[in-house]
This record gives C-alpha cells, structure tokens and sequence, in this order.
C-alpha cells in the first residue's frame, strides 16, 4: 500500500480493487443485506432419570425390657463408648453453565458487524453510480490517492450501465498491523477476481484505508 500507512503490501492494482468492492455490493443487494449467520444447533437438555420413591422401612419390633440393666447407669455415663460417626451431608452437583461472553469478544463482534456494514455501504454507492457518497467513506490520505482512479472506473460502469457482484470470502479479522482486513470475490462483466480490503480506526471512526487485487 501506498500513501496510506499500510505496510508490506504491493502497491494496489487501481480499478481492479475497485471492481472488487463494486462486486461485493451488488451481491450484497441481490441477497437483500449480509450474508444470514447461520443457525448452531443447540443440544436440548438432558431429562433426568426418574427417581425411584424411597422404600418403607417398617419399624423394629418392641423388645422385652430386661429385669436387670446390663450395665449401671453410672458405668454408662464413664464409659460412654466410642462417639458416633456423623454422616457427611452430600453436596448438590452444580450445574455447568457456559461463560458469558467477555467484553473483548463483545468489541470484536461489534467491530466486524461495522466493518461489513461500511462494505455493505459502499458497494451500494458505487452500484448507483454515486462517487461522491462512496469516496466519504475512505480515508482521507487514501482518498486523495484513489479518487481519481474511482471516478474513471465508476464513470465507465456507468456508460454501460454495469453491476458487480460481490461476495465476503473471508470474515473481516485483525491482521499484524491492528487493523482488519477481509477478502471478497468479485464477479466483473467479464470474469471473477479476488480483493483484500483493509479497515482501520481513526478517532473512534472505522475507515476503508487500503485495497487491492490478491492471487
């Protein structure tokens, strides 16, 4: 990347990238949104064994008192005998319940529902032919390098009233810089190519700050 502050990257191939990005709007407005997060089945609750009922001890039968006591009651009260044993109570098994989520996993959520609202967005604009709309949502070094470029590519699309089609191939994830980065397919007028496009925070602002075409 160029210009932008990305490092490692060859420089991007212009208009290629953005075909790939006008490619995954229009996927995006044929499929009516985001892809749909796909339903996890959820095992159901295991159902207990019945209980079986306690059983009746009848009680013991009265014995005869004896004429004599065995031994005398202040025999007894010196020798008590070993102490009884007291039963351990047994504690109740505890239930295992899954963790809660933690606020990191909550930020990455929110961070990657953002990202793919902003991809969402922009391959809209760029389908409807509005340049305008679309260079907002670059940054603004970036923008300066690429508008020219854009609005040649989007004017021509525009000639020949043509559309893309693009898909996410990959989730948007962090990459070695901190920022996130997501690949799309893009299906052009004339064949299908494949594009990284790269995503930073600025102020508290996700911005589009680099793409380009990828093997």
């Amino acid at each position: 990347m160029t210009g932008n502050g990305h490092t490692g990257n060859p420089a991007p191939k212009r208009g290629i990238a953005l075909f790939a990005i006008t490619a995954a709007l229009f996927y995006l407005i044929a499929c009516g949104g985001p892809a749909p997060t796909p339903n996890i089945p959820i095992a159901p609750p295991a159902t207990p064994a019945p209980t079986q009922p306690p059983t009746a001890t009848p009680p013991p039968a009265p014995t005869e008192p004896s004429a004599t006591p065995t031994t005398p009651p202040a025999t007894r009260a010196a020798n008590p005998g070993p102490p009884a044993t007291a039963r351990p109570t047994p504690s109740p098994t505890a239930t295992a319940t899954p963790a809660p989520p933690t606020p990191d996993e909550d930020t990455a959520a929110n961070d990657v529902a953002d990202i793919r609202r902003i991809v969402y967005d922009y391959w809209v604009a760029l389908n409807d032919y509005d340049v305008d709309l679309a260079l907002t949502m670059l940054e603004d070094g970036y923008r300066a390098q690429e508008e020219e470029s854009i609005r040649s590519e989007i004017g021509q699309l525009k000639l020949f009233r043509a559309k893309l089609e693009v898909s996410e191939e990959t989730q948007p994830a962090l990459n070695a810089n901190g920022d996130y980065e997501t690949y799309l397919t893009i299906g052009t007028p004339v064949d299908t190519r494949r594009v990284m496009m790269v995503f930073r925070r600025i102020d508290g602002q996700w911005w589009i700050v680099f793409s380009e075409e990828v093997e």
